[in-house]
């Protein structure tokens, strides 16, 4: 099975401290169906890492190195899954620890989308991947999470969240190449956050990338996620032979 991106939801918060923020999917998720989740936070309202959950009780998680902080800018981004146990439409949600529901944080985005192609077999294939780059320039895929190494299977999911730290305002970012743009939130008074996704052929070492308008820096993670049971790697390959001896015989007589 193929991956599919069905829908998606987002929010976001400019410099006014909140103790979460919520994004409601556009329409209902399955049973073994993929969200993943992008967010970005300024740890300067004394917030560090998040958690993330939904009114449907399921399960989020980022992978283990799949977030990371811009310690000059006081910015962070991380990236994670959910494979879903619970179907409908989810409202995801973003609290902030140390304390989750009393910590508050500012200049939030959180974007959610949602796949196909995963079953309730499906699980991170890595520990992901996340990278502060100062000065990445303005060459094509010189943003990038640095690499992650699938080991576990071909045809898995690759999530990737970018955002300019420096100039959080700065609606800046393309897509890497052979990534389809899953959204891109943001506004004048909000940060500009972009998330993408693309199936990887093969198991392997694989970045998440994007292109800059601006030498500036930028925060991006990456995580991968295996599909569904029997859905990765390249169909077989069927040689066809010439018929030969008594079986050709046998194959004529039953030609009409």
């Amino acid at each position: 099975m193929a991956w599919t991106r069905t829908t998606g939801g987002s929010a976001s918060t400019g410099v006014t401290n909140v103790t979460s923020l919520t994004a409601t999917l556009g329409g209902a998720v399955s049973v073994g169906d993929t969200v993943c989740y992008g967010w970005c936070n300024a740890d300067s309202a004394g917030s560090t890492t998040v958690v993330v959950d939904d009114q449907l009780g399921n399960t989020y998680a980022p992978a283990s190195a799949s977030q990371q902080r811009d310690t000059t800018n006081q910015e962070r981004v991380g990236v994670g899954k959910s494979i879903i146990t619970s179907a409908g439409t989810p409202q995801v949600r973003i609290r902030y620890n140390p304390t989750p529901g009393t910590t508050q944080g500012q200049y939030t985005t959180l974007v959610a989308d949602a796949f196909t192609g995963s079953d309730a077999s499906s699980t991170l294939d890595s520990n992901g991947a996340a990278q502060v780059q100062a000065t990445p320039g303005t060459g094509t895929d010189g943003v990038s999470s640095g690499n992650l190494t699938t080991t576990i299977a071909d045809g898995c999911l690759i999530y990737a969240a970018s955002v300019s730290t420096s100039n959080i305002n700065l609606n800046d970012l393309t897509v890497g190449t052979g990534y389809t743009l899953g959204q891109v939130v943001g506004s004048g008074t909000t940060v500009y956050l972009r998330t993408e996704y693309k199936t990887q052929a093969s198991k392997g070492a694989v970045a998440g990338t994007f292109t800059s308008s601006a030498n500036v820096a930028h925060v991006t993670a990456a995580i991968a996620i295996t599909p569904a049971a029997g859905g990765g790697g390249s169909p077989p390959t069927i040689s066809k032979r010439p018929i030969v001896g008594p079986d050709a015989a046998l194959m004529r007589a039953a030609t009409w």
